[in-house]
């Protein structure tokens, strides 16, 4: 498909294109060809580029990549939440939601990097120079702009006026009169809605400690948002306990959660919660035991399926054993699925699955 860069489009030719795409995308090889064709242009161009063509190559980028958020490793994930965060909050993403389902993955058996993933993507946040908006002056606006001055708000005694003067400006820059027949046809939200949305992204990000991720992630477990039917509680709470006893001393945990709509909603008082993580043992680290049935219910949550229960896409399962393998140092890895000749088929290495 022949995509056009140097021209902006008008909203008729955008909805033509769109009904082109989506009737191009039905077909998943297409849809792949498409995403790399993307992949590879916003890789070469600018954030000024990725703001202009919000409403047409931006977004269409945005939609495939977080239709396939837990596909990604860990390098991708930083850079699509240092590079597509404003556009995710145009396209009415739960953003903090997709963050958690792609965190479970990690959980049930490397809790570690769980926090240090955490740890890179709002870094990647807190840095980007995602344009959100240009403002007056000609000066652009990005997402680390809003955060210094959301930061700065929430450190001063609670100021309403300031609060709405901020949020106005925003939304101004976000959402401006210029762009209104785009906004109108495209943004499902209201403007009140989008910024605030924005704003508890930020609060999110700025309120939880790295470390703290690990109670989130468990509390957002067992609200039953994991998009497992069934997932493994009862695993899970044993995976907390063992790893609290090694690493985690909590004196006050006020870690308060409620349930909204279904989604996950957390307030964390700093004043009256304190998590305190001791320090690792100076012993070298022996390698890590893989539990190969976890890598198992890893890729079944997190890979399509069909009706008969194999994987669709065999390329994207091999490449994440080859990462597995890579990571644990374990070679077996590779070896959790094969193709069988007697059954015709590719199955799982029940050998394997039961040592």
């Amino acid at each position: 498909m022949k995509l056009i860069l140097d021209k902006k489009f008008n909203l008729a030719e955008i909805i033509k294109m769109e009904k082109e795409i989506d009737f191009f995308r039905l077909n998943y090889k297409n849809e792949e060809n498409l995403f790399q064709d993307l992949e590879k242009i916003f890789a070469e161009k600018n954030n000024l580029f990725i703001f202009d063509h919000r409403f047409d190559y931006s977004r269409w980028w945005t939609i495939i990549t977080w239709q396939r958020l837990n596909e990604f490793n860990e390098e991708k994930i930083v850079e699509i939440f240092k590079k597509q965060i404003p556009e995710s909050i145009l396209l009415g993403n739960d953003i903090i939601k997709e963050m958690m389902h792609y965190l479970s993955k990690f959980f049930y058996f490397d809790i570690e990097s769980a926090i240090s993933v955490f740890a890179r993507i709002k870094k990647a946040f807190f840095e980007s120079d995602a344009i959100i908006g240009i403002k007056e002056n000609g000066e652009v606006y990005s997402v680390s702009d809003f955060v210094k001055e959301i930061d700065l708000l929430e450190s001063r005694p609670k100021d309403v006026l300031k609060s709405a003067e901020l949020y106005s400006k925003v939304e101004k820059i976000f959402l401006p009169n210029s762009s209104k027949d785009f906004i109108d046809y495209y943004v499902l939200s209201s403007r009140s809605e989008i910024v605030s949305n924005f704003v508890e992204l930020i609060n999110f990000f700025l309120a939880v400690k790295d470390e703290d991720i690990f109670y989130v992630v468990n509390s957002f477990i067992e609200a039953g948002n994991y998009k497992n039917q069934n997932p493994p509680i009862d695993f899970v709470e044993n995976k907390l306990e063992n790893f609290s006893q090694n690493l985690i001393e909590e004196k006050d945990n006020n870690l308060e959660k409620t349930k909204e709509k279904g989604d996950l909603k957390v307030n964390l008082n700093q004043d009256k919660k304190e998590i305190f993580i001791k320090e690792k043992s100076e012993q070298p680290k022996e390698n890590k035991k893989v539990d190969y049935n976890l890598i198992k219910m890893d890729m079944e949550m997190n890979f399509e399926m069909d009706d008969e229960a194999n994987f669709v896409d065999l390329s994207k399962v091999f490449a994440r054993l080859q990462e597995l393998k890579e990571k644990y140092h374990d070679e077996k890895i590779v070896d959790l699925y094969y193709f069988d000749e007697n059954k015709n088929k590719f199955v799982w290495n029940e050998d394997l699955l039961n040592s």
